[in-house]
């Protein structure tokens, strides 16, 4: 009996050391917080406090996921042609392109590819046209152009905002820690270079040769790299978070932490909290994430609204959400402005020790 209790205690103890260890790992293996959540839980230490997490109009859930291809991705007229009148445009190098976008291969290609083709199909038309003498031909042919040229900015939609691409540009998953201060992937200059074409092709459409074409491809496979997800996330984090932080100082404040203007040791504690993981923490992570903003939401807005005129009610709500977050300069400010009340509760200054 006494050795199946020995043995019973081992067993407990190994137990307990194979729990810790597991938990140990797990920790490791989960991502490092970021500067205003790991503020957030000093505060909560030193303040002994344990409050509600702020609603969902805060934070991460703010904003909603950037809409999916299928919510965003636009339905375009057709004006077909009939084999005989297709037929009749043998002459016309617009033939061959028509021929493309008929085939297996064009029904099936890429909506940038269907963008380069109705690029051709329009410029192609024109000497095209000179050279009909049907009438009725011609007029056929004329509202078909009509139709593409009107559905252009449909087509640059489908190439450029609705696209996997896109997608992944705003996605806000495998972040990257060190953001923004070292990026995967500078996006500006090939939001610009996107913007150019845009616009160029608006005001004129041109066909393009298969070296502008890659160069376009590629300028869109870049974007799968960039921050945009990530940037959308850390603001909704320092929302969130600082929401938080506003409700713990606002609980000490009403406590009271400190009578007669005099620091406790708990206000000391407190201030050193202050200093190190929020003005040289939180403010300093919120100055770079406003300079990136400014970096690169310029660009993002001047392609977005290069094609407004066609976007789709979701994506306009999911954009009005996103630039309201983006534009919020005043979390980290309002939270200062609450620690300054309890500073004075307390008899302190903000970055000092000492009793003002």
């Amino acid at each position: 009996m006494l050795y199946y209790y020995q043995q019973l205690k081992v067993c407990r103890v190994w137990h307990c050391l194979l729990c810790k260890l597991i938990l140990v790992l797990s920790s490791a293996c989960s991502p490092p917080s970021s500067p205003s959540q790991d503020y957030v839980q000093r505060l909560t230490n030193v303040l002994d406090l344990d409050l509600a997490k702020p609603e969902k109009t805060h934070g991460p859930h703010s904003v909603t996921r950037f809409p999916s291809r299928r919510e965003l991705k636009l339905a375009i007229e057709n004006s077909e042609l009939s084999v005989r009148e297709f037929l009749s445009l043998r002459e016309c190098k617009l033939h061959v392109t028509l021929a493309h976008r008929n085939s297996l291969i064009g029904k099936v290609a890429p909506d940038s590819q269907l963008l380069f083709n109705d690029l051709e199909i329009i410029e192609f038309a024109k000497p095209c046209l000179q050279k009909i003498q049907n009438k009725a031909l011609k007029a056929k042919l004329e509202a078909f152009i009509d139709t593409k040229q009107a559905n252009l900015n449909a087509s640059f939609w489908n190439a450029i905002i609705a696209g996997k691409e896109m997608q992944k540009f705003w996605r806000s998953t495998n972040h990257n820690q060190d953001y923004p201060q070292q990026l995967k992937q500078e996006s500006v200059y090939d939001l610009d270079n996107l913007i150019k074409f845009v616009l160029r092709h608006q005001r004129q459409a041109s066909s393009l040769s298969t070296d502008e074409q890659n160069v376009i491809e590629n300028q869109l496979g870049q974007l799968r790299f960039g921050d945009g997800g990530q940037l959308v996330h850390e603001f909704a984090e320092l929302d969130y978070f600082l929401e938080h932080a506003n409700q713990l100082i606002r609980a000490a404040i009403e406590r009271p932490l400190c009578l007669q203007a005099k620091p406790t040791t708990k206000a000391i504690y407190l201030s050193n909290i202050v200093n190190q993981f929020f003005i040289n923490g939180v403010q300093l992570h919120s100055a770079r994430l406003l300079r990136r903003q400014k970096q690169l939401m310029p660009s993002v807005h001047a392609l977005e609204s290069a094609l407004g005129n066609v976007a789709p009610t979701t994506f306009r709500t999911w954009q009005d959400q996103r630039d309201k977050l983006l534009s919020n300069t005043k979390t980290v400010s309002d939270h200062a402005q609450l620690l300054q009340t309890l500073y004075q509760q307390c008899g302190l200054k903000i970055g000092s020790h000492e009793a003002s």
